[in-house]
């Protein structure tokens, strides 16, 4: 039975013969000498959780933490895990409250420290210790059950990228590809239950692939008897899915192949695809030429009209030969007209014309 007083009281009481009756209390210290170990209630302790767990994941709302320590001086219990057990590493113990109803029992709250991410099960112990003046501590397991069913799965990297740029046909077949982000494999949710399916993106080369996996949960990737038009690619995209019961995840492959540039002169038939963007690119070379060229005949032909017009404007004034000599006549330069005097000028054009009249029969 519980110890919840330091003192014990006995009454004694006293019948006096002239009928008088006296009641003596006798009140005795208890000296605590905390000989009794706190106790863990319902130990041990087991949980079966989904990984990852989060930060900050309180287990004992799962299932609760307790102990009890019966020794009077004793008013609490402290909590912990050894922080130099690998599998406690990431857990937190400590005093969470006192029952209302019975007060030497002591609750303990268990929580998570950082995300955990176990594969398998696994164990550690939580300590209570209490405040006695020679402390006595005590130890309860902890049991830690992967749930692997509704665990969730994810690959280490989102992406695997490898440059194989360079592969010829020659030593193409049975390659196992190396990726730059390392082995592929699923940092969570691994076990003998997952179910990996690799789809090709164009689905031209989907049997020319094939997944090796180890026990240690890594995947390889090896290439099987390639078609020519293979190396005709400039690169390979493929989706890897890993799946089980409730869960799945998936990521992509990308592969650099020698590409059509390398093989352009070899004997490898291509898609039409590419003869018509190459038909596509002829005709708007075409197109530019034509454009150009009109442009060009335009300017030729503008050129050659402002020669023409300032040829004529700077020609010299034409002189006549008389007897041999050439003579420029002052009656023969143009005069400009008055429009005031009509008269005038019809006169100067007459003699105008009388004196080249007067020329030809001369040169006669």
């Amino acid at each position: 039975m519980a110890k919840t007083k330091d003192s014990n009281s006995i009454y004694v009481t006293f019948n006096c013969n002239g009928g008088t009756q006296t009641t003596l209390e006798i009140i005795l210290r208890i000296i605590d000498t905390n000989n009794h170990d706190p106790q863990f209630v319902n130990a041990p302790y087991s949980y079966k959780v989904s990984m990852p767990l989060p930060k900050n994941f309180p287990l004992h709302l799962l299932y609760g933490i307790s102990a009890r320590d019966v020794d009077l001086t004793n008013n609490n219990i402290t909590f912990f895990v050894n922080e130099s057990d690998i599998n406690s590493q990431g857990f937190s113990a400590s005093w969470l409250a006192t029952d209302s109803v019975d007060t030497k029992l002591h609750r303990a709250s268990l929580i998570t420290t950082t995300a955990i991410n176990f594969k398998n099960d696994f164990s550690f112990k939580i300590y209570a210790r209490d405040t006695g003046s020679i402390r006595r501590t005590v130890s309860a397991p902890v049991t830690i059950i992967v749930d692997k069913d509704n665990s969730i799965l994810r690959f280490a990297k989102p992406i695997y990228i490898a440059d194989y740029s360079n592969l010829t046909p020659e030593v193409a077949n049975g390659t196992i590809f190396t990726f730059e982000q390392g082995e592929i494999l699923l940092s969570v949710g691994a076990d003998d239950s997952v179910k990996y399916y690799l789809q090709e993106k164009s689905n031209e080369y989907q049997e020319n692939f094939n997944l090796i996996t180890h026990s240690n949960g890594s995947i390889q990737l090896q290439l099987i008897n390639p078609p020519s038009r293979f190396f005709n690619e400039s690169f390979v995209l493929l989706i890897l899915n890993a799946t089980k019961p409730g869960v799945d995840d998936t990521t992509v492959l990308h592969i650099s192949l020698p590409g059509r540039s390398t093989y352009k002169n070899s004997s490898i038939s291509t898609t039409e695809s590419p003869i018509i963007e190459s038909n596509n690119d002829d005709s708007a070379d075409s197109t530019v030429l034509i454009v150009l060229g009109v442009l060009l005949a335009v300017v030729t032909i503008a050129l050659i009209v402002m020669i023409i017009i300032y040829k004529r404007r700077s020609r010299p004034v034409v002189t006549e030969k008389v007897n041999g000599i050439q003579e420029k006549n002052k009656d023969m330069e143009e005069v400009e007209r008055n429009s005031s005097n009509p008269v005038s000028s019809a006169r100067r054009s007459v003699a105008f014309n009388d004196i080249v009249e007067e020329i030809k029969i001369a040169r006669l």
